[in-house]
């Protein structure tokens, strides 16, 4: 195993707060986490009860402040209301001196399997429902009183899934939509102001994760069950047939059906999980049921992959790259633990690697030794006892990463910086379920992985 010295940045060297490792007790298992895009002490949560197989679900937004000054304190009266309670749903007492506290909380008649803060609005929250359907929230309606355990009716649904919505994405370059995918075999764009489905991009099996290109507004990739990553160009449609040159075929409602610009056998089984670089803007990272982590050039997609290797025992549920730093990739896995890698080019310099491949000249790949990329250091954090389904890099504070598991926690820690700021959570401590919910509806189908 590579060692993770390399992967330490210096307390003095590092631009963000130094923060101690938070665990944050949940009510149910949790599903996914992201954190806020306008502001740097919120976190969305969801949740689903028996691991999300069957049962109801729950929407968390958490506060969480290393240090309040008095502005902070202000802000936080502000967006809680004044007189407002911040105990949490299910155990007030375990919150006491604790610097995360939960702010608001809508409950769902089924899981919560994926979350994804508006690009537009600081109090939207779109959420990915295990009944199919799409769910947008003001975080207003739940923070004036404090958390609520009441059924809540106010959300917006977006309906055209027809099986579970695994994954749910609000792009940072076209803001106005919304990226759905879904066990039906499909990703849905849809337009927000609208409200309605404009596109679909087709599947033969289920789609566990799509995500916009962060460099491209018209680039859309996806992993599902039969392995394969594809990428879809939104400016290319399907020709309608028997139609004259350039005319697109049409579903129901001015829906776009959308042809592939791209596909590849990304992983021997199926394919859970990807993201985008945010700094080479042809590369993309998958994720797969065999425990293997891959990245790839998406110019080059049929001279296989920069690098593949065996980054967990299990599946890699989940993946997200550093806004902030090139090359770390945290990952989380169905064997419990949450990996930091370090990728870099392989050979003297990235810029030469990129002009070899310009000139059609990448090294060839072989299954040993793939071409372009390295792994250069590796950290594991086994603080989870369960499945670790979820994972998310802060956008303001560097290196800040939080993590969801089926264990009912969500931790929050800086995993990169050296000294006491290192620190990893303490392992969870296992916790007496609940009973599981008299008349809760079932689910049929879940990944292999």
């Amino acid at each position: 195993m590579l060692s993770g010295q390399g992967l330490f940045v210096p307390e003095q060297a590092c631009k963000a707060v130094r923060w101690e490792a938070q665990t944050v007790p949940l009510p149910l298992c949790g599903q996914c986490c992201q954190f806020s895009p306008f502001r740097p002490d919120l976190l969305a949560v969801g949740t689903a009860e028996l691991f999300g197989i069957t049962g109801p679900g729950g929407l968390h937004v958490f506060l969480f402040a290393e240090a309040v000054s008095a502005e902070e304190h202000r802000s936080e009266e502000t967006l809680r209301g004044r007189g407002g309670t911040t105990s949490l749903a299910n155990n007030a007492d375990s919150w006491r001196g604790c610097s995360v506290r939960e702010i608001a909380f809508f409950r769902t008649a089924d899981a919560v399997t994926d979350c994804a803060w508006s690009e537009t609005n600081e109090n939207t929250i779109a959420t990915a429902g295990a009944d199919g359907v799409v769910r947008l929230w003001d975080i207003r309606n739940r923070v004036s009183s404090g958390p609520s355990k009441e059924d809540s009716s106010t959300s917006v649904e977006l309906k055209g899934h027809a099986a579970e919505v695994s994954c749910i994405e609000w792009p940072s370059v076209s803001r106005h939509l919304l990226l759905s995918a879904s066990w039906d075999g499909s990703a849905r764009v849809w337009h927000i102001p609208a409200l309605k489905c404009t596109q679909v991009l087709p599947h033969p099996q289920c789609v566990y994760a799509a995500s916009f290109s962060p460099h491209r507004p018209d680039l859309v990739g996806s992993v599902s069950a039969d392995g394969r990553l594809r990428l879809f160009d939104l400016n290319a449609g399907v020709a309608r047939p028997g139609g004259s040159p350039g005319q697109l075929e049409a579903l129901a409602g001015g829906i776009r059906r959308h042809r592939l610009a791209g596909e590849v056998v990304a992983h021997a089984a199926e394919a859970l999980s990807l993201d985008w670089s945010k700094y080479q803007d042809t590369q993309i990272f998958t994720g797969g049921s065999d425990g293997t982590l891959s990245a790839w050039d998406i110019r080059l997609l049929g001279r296989g992959p920069l690098l593949s290797f065996q980054a967990h025992g299990l599946a890699v549920r989940a993946l997200r790259c550093s806004p902030f730093s090139s090359g770390i990739i945290a990952t989380a896995s169905y064997d419990t633990s949450v990996k930091v890698f370090s990728i870099g080019a392989e050979g003297p310099s990235p810029q030469k690697f990129e002009q070899r491949v310009e000139a059609g000249k990448a090294v060839p790949v072989t299954k040993r030794q793939p071409a372009g990329l390295v792994l250069s250091g590796e950290k594991v954090f086994d603080h989870h006892i369960e499945f670790v389904v979820g994972i998310d890099w802060s956008l303001f504070h560097e290196h800040l990463l939080a993590s969801a598991s089926w264990d009912r926690h969500v931790c929050l820690w800086s995993p990169l910086v050296a000294g006491a700021g290192s620190q990893p959570p303490p392992r969870i401590v296992p916790r007496q379920l609940a009973r599981s919910t008299p008349g809760a509806r079932g689910r049929i189908q879940a990944p292999s992985g």
